[in-house]
């Protein structure tokens, strides 16, 4: 169904308060319907113990033969889908992927946030905040975990990778707490790294999906192509995740590119000391 990735990632600096800190990370659902996968996941959920629940993206799904980035609004807002001069677009599930995110945030215990991503049209974000979940728009806010203190939780509107405005979200971090940041797509991570974000989280690549033995993707999806695809990655300070996600996306295939869960352990001390863990689920 998927796998669980466990990662125990080590900040010389971490605040005493966020020791233990426990973090699930959903990304690149995709939900037609409420399946087996998607049931898994809701079990998954109520069963942990973590103390959020970060999503970043990709809940609904569109296809799209055409220009899917800069034509991407245009066509949420305009067209009912079908055949036409710009190509073939179906609408996206938008009341299913609410009737997902309502359901995760009911079986989770705890906090749950999220960002756009590229499918996911603004009356899908609109529906989701009436629903009372917690949506970041190039912002970032002071939140309290309980028994863990504060933290900077930034996100970034990622409709499209020109909608992300990375200098008005690094503007609401307040100097000395932890920060992490949500970003759907992998390449901004670096800037985020730079304005001193000490997590990211991003999803978008879905690890390649279609990868040849070993894990070397044939797509990505992305600007930089396969650097940041999958995994943990590190740049100065901070530490980097891309999520490959639970979905598929133009062929309802994976290879090599199992569907992936992620839970991260935040602990103080040797940078060189992290641990990652693959679960079968």
């Amino acid at each position: 169904m998927f796998e669980i990735t466990e990662a125990t990632l080590f900040y010389p600096d971490l605040p005493a308060a966020l020791e233990g800190l426990r973090i699930v990370h959903v990304s690149d659902v995709h939900c037609f319907w409420l399946g087996r996968r998607e049931r898994r996941l809701l079990e998954f959920l109520a069963d942990s113990s973590a103390d959020m629940l970060l999503c970043t993206g990709d809940v609904c799904y569109d296809f799209t033969l055409g220009n899917p980035i800069f034509r991407r609004r245009n066509l949420f807002e305009n067209r009912p889908g079908g055949l036409g001069w710009r190509g073939y677009f179906s609408r996206p599930r938008v009341e299913r992927g609410i009737d997902f995110y309502v359901k995760a945030r009911d079986a989770f215990d705890g906090p749950m946030w999220a960002i756009q991503g590229n499918h996911d049209p603004d009356e899908f974000i609109a529906g989701v905040r009436e629903a009372g979940i917690e949506v970041l728009e190039n912002e970032a806010r002071q939140v309290e975990i309980e028994n863990k203190g504060r933290l900077n939780l930034l996100g970034l509107y990622c409709l499209t990778r020109f909608d992300a405005d990375i200098p008005r979200a690094l503007a609401g971090i307040e100097d000395g707490l932890f920060t992490i940041g949500l970003a759907h797509y992998p390449e901004m991570f670096e800037a985020l790294a730079a304005g001193s974000v000490d997590l990211v989280l991003a999803g978008h690549t879905h690890g390649g999906q279609l990868c040849l033995p070993g894990g070397r993707p044939l797509i990505t999806h992305s600007l930089i192509k396969g650097k940041y695809c999958r995994g943990l990655h590190k740049f100065g300070e901070s530490y980097f995740y891309t999520n490959r996600g639970l979905g598929k996306s133009l062929i309802p295939l994976r290879t090599f590119c199992p569907a992936e869960v992620v839970e991260l352990t935040l602990r103080r001390g040797d940078c060189g000391e992290n641990i990652l863990k693959t679960i079968k689920s």
